[in-house]
Formats: structure tokens, C-alpha cells, sequence
């Protein structure tokens, strides 16, 4: 798995400097900028505003779920069902209304909310799968035994560099 890593990380780079290189600065901030006009471009534009639209239920569902499961709302679907389906509308209403109204007055949402999203991609994908290679190959083996058993320092030193750059 650390292997699949290391090369799916030089691909992306080797792709990310290629890119550069080719284009340089003429790329524009946002993909659908970069369409030529056409009905594609529109038809593309159209399918990712329905991509966002259907993911949106499955983004906001964990959270829903929690917080009724926190106010007590799901404990009354035994004893009191249609108490229940009202509490469950009016909670999922509120935080769908409340997602939408910090998205309108929050200025510059869009650029918080992409770094976010690539803080967390980053996370996700370089940082913690160095630290749990780690911590479950290095760490947790005695002294004596990480070189035989476990990975090697080349591989430690390795972990340790996707660490720092992530």
C-alpha cells in the first residue's frame, strides 16, 4: 500500500509540473472558465451543478443524523412516530436553511470552503496514511525487531518527508 502512495504522489506531481509548464499562467481559476463556449460547456457546466445538487443529501446526512440522535429526536420514533417525522422535518429544514444562509453571508465562502477541502484531501491522502504506516510498522515494534520485521529507514525517512510536504 506505502508503494501505491509514493507513486500515485509522483504521478500527481509530475502531472502538476507538466501542466504548469505547458500552460502556465493562462489557466483560469475555476475548470468551467477554461471550456471553450458550446452547448458541451454548458452541458458540462449543467451536469456539475446536478452533481453538487444530488451529493449534497449524502454530504449533510452524518451530520443530520447526529444531531438528532444529540436532541433526542430518534428516540421518539418508537413511542411517538409522528412527533418524530415533524422533529426530523424541522431539524433537517433548519440545518439545510442554515447551511445555505452561511453560505450566503459568509464572504469569500467558495475560496474557504476549496481550502478546506484540500487541507482535508491532503490529510486524507498523504499525511495519514504515512502516520498510521508508522505508527503500526515503526512504532509499535520492539527496537530490535524494526529492521527485520518492519519497514526500513529509507521507508521511515520516506514517511517522514510525505509527512512534512503534505
Amino acid at each position: 500500500v506505502d508503494t501505491a502512495f509514493y507513486i500515485s504522489f509522483t504521478f500527481y506531481a509530475l502531472m502538476a509540473a507538466g501542466g504548469y509548464l505547458f500552460w502556465g499562467s493562462t489557466v483560469l481559476d475555476q475548470i468551467t472558465l477554461n471550456l471553450p463556449s458550446g452547448i458541451w460547456a454548458d452541458t458540462l457546466i449543467l451536469l456539475m451543478v446536478l452533481n453538487n445538487m444530488l451529493s449534497y443529501p449524502l454530504i449533510m446526512s452524518a451530520p443530520i443524523e447526529a444531531t438528532e440522535d444529540v436532541l433526542g429526536v430518534t428516540s421518539l420514533l418508537n413511542s411517538h412516530p409522528w412527533l418524530f417525522w415533524i422533529g426530523s422535518i424541522l431539524l433537517r429544514s433548519a440545518l439545510v436553511i442554515g447551511t445555505l444562509l452561511v453560505a450566503l453571508c459568509v464572504t469569500n465562502f467558495a475560496v474557504i470552503s476549496t481550502f478546506i477541502g484540500a487541507v482535508f484531501t491532503i490529510s486524507v491522502s498523504l499525511i495519514f496514511p504515512s502516520i498510521i504506516l508508522l505508527k503500526l510498522m515503526y512504532f509499535n515494534l520492539p527496537p530490535h525487531v524494526r529492521s527485520s520485521e518492519g519497514i526500513s529507514l529509507g521507508e521511515v525517512f520516506l514517511n517522514f518527508f510525505l509527512i512534512f510536504l503534505g
